[in-house]
């Protein structure tokens, strides 16, 4: 599916619908009236997407739209259409993903100045899981600076020796989530090699498993980063 802009399509007219059906999707929304709405709030490209918003095209996107016929007073047919549950999973993970890079960010920034500063033999005892998580993520990209060690010390210490909990690990290391951290150490691991603590590796793989169902608490993650955490464990160290 083409992207405008970091949106495919799909994903515009899925944003568009919560605010034409409401923050439950539980209405439905006359097709044309979308088409109509697609001219108004999108730019450009919106023109040619209101022209696509078809009944066939709902129904080739039909993870995300559900469409019903409504009967008019004179006997003609009115399709409607609104969000499906999986529909509305998606927003709930991108406004989640959004809400998160900008976490992330800031906890990069700070933790930029700290990682030259480490050693794997002696990481502080103070790092939170969160900056654990932005060090490792740093790794990659500032690798020339940090000590030989200092990845597979950091994973280490976020999956408490290979004693944590995958669950407690997608919590705590949020806004980092385990696809990410996944990537982080194949990109670690091609700046120099690392003595990985085999525990760990399966507790970040098992997170990253569990990330990509929904909880109670939260969302399951972007599709994205469910990319991104196959794409890792198809590579070295994981594979």
């Amino acid at each position: 599916e083409k992207h405008v802009g970091q949106l495919t399509y799909v994903e515009q007219v899925e944003d568009m619908l919560v605010g034409l059906c409401g923050a439950d999707g539980s209405s439905f929304a006359q097709i044309g009236f979308v088409s109509q709405e697609a001219h108004k709030q999108l730019t450009s490209p919106g023109v040619a997407l209101a022209a696509r918003l078809t009944k066939k095209w709902y129904e080739a996107h039909s993870k995300s739209f559900e469409l019903r016929k409504f009967q008019h007073s004179t006997g003609g047919d009115d399709w409607r259409v609104r969000l499906t549950e999986a529909g509305r999973a998606q927003i709930a993970a991108r406004r989640r993903e959004s809400d998160a890079h900008d976490a992330r960010i800031k906890e990069l920034s700070i933790m930029e100045h700290v990682l030259p500063k480490l050693s794997g033999d002696s990481l502080p005892r103070t790092l939170r899981a969160q900056e654990l998580a932005a060090l490792l993520s740093l790794v990659p990209q500032r690798g020339v600076q940090a000590s030989s060690s200092v990845a597979a010390a950091l994973l280490a210490r976020l999956c408490q020796n290979g004693k944590a909990l995958p669950r407690s690990v997608v919590k705590d290391a949020h806004p980092f989530p385990p696809g990410m951290l996944m990537k982080a150490v194949v990109g670690a691991e091609k700046v120099r090699k690392q003595k990985w603590q085999t525990e760990s590796l399966d507790i970040i793989l098992k997170a990253a498993a569990l990330d990509m169902h929904a909880a109670d608490d939260r969302p399951r993650c972007a599709i994205p980063t469910a990319a991104t955490a196959l794409w890792a464990a198809a590579r070295w160290p994981f594979q």
